[in-house]
């Protein structure tokens, strides 16, 4: 309700300054054939008066286009498939899908979880990172973290999610695999959700997979997120 009633404001105000002007330009002219001083008059006549055309027009405008546009920009957005939580080591467990704020640039990283050790405060995750790829890591839990709730889709059981995980350890593609996506990928089992990014992985990792030897070892490094 408050965006229509900006957008019904914007297109009024535009539409009033737009065509108020273009009346203003026309008054002046019209009247400048008669005498310099009706030029003055028209101007402000006309100003005023298709100005206050265009505000209506525009009002009327608005009002027609705000649900189309409310309708398509809810289709572009992406929707958001799981809320998010800060939590605790202790609320960390294998199959977690959690995530971290990390910079300006790659606002956050996310992984699955595959172990916690409480006793040292580490976690052991997988994830697809930018420059190395599907990794499996040692990282120090340093707060803030946070845990997605699933909301709608349907997850695999924590075994499943880790195993998929590994599957893709060694692998490298990110653009639009990324590291959220991939962490959805080992998560949801709905196929709607899955199958588009299912092939775009399959399709860009295929090569990959046929020359198991051209793969690299990837060694289980210990450091943070961020």
């Amino acid at each position: 309700m408050v965006r229509l009633r900006i957008l019904e404001a914007v297109c009024s105000v535009s539409a009033g300054i737009g065509l108020g002007i273009g009346g203003g330009v026309l008054g002046a002219l019209i009247g400048s054939y008669i005498h310099w001083v009706f030029a003055y008059i028209f101007c402000a006549y006309g100003y005023t008066v298709l100005g206050l055309i265009g505000t209506v027009i525009g009002y009327v405008i608005a009002s027609f286009l705000a649900p189309s546009i409310g309708t398509i920009v809810k289709k572009i957005k992406p929707r958001r498939r799981f809320d998010d939580i800060a939590v605790e080591i202790e609320d960390v467990h294998a199959g977690d899908h959690i995530f971290v704020n990390a910079s300006v640039l790659h606002q956050q990283c996310h992984a699955i979880v595959v172990d916690v050790s409480h006793t040292s405060e580490q976690i052991c995750v997988i994830r697809n990172a930018f420059r190395k790829g599907v990794v499996r890591e040692m990282l120090k839990f340093k707060k803030p973290v946070y845990k997605a709730l699933y909301k709608e889709a349907k997850i695999y059981s924590p075994h499943t999610v880790i195993e998929r995980a590994k599957s893709k350890i060694g692998e490298r593609e990110y653009s639009y695999f990324n590291c959220k996506r991939f962490a959805l990928w080992c998560k949801e089992s709905e196929k709607k959700e899955n199958e588009n990014i299912e092939s775009v992985y399959t399709d860009n990792t295929r090569a990959e997979n046929m020359e198991p030897s051209n793969r690299e070892v990837v060694e289980i490094e210990t450091h943070t997120l961020n």
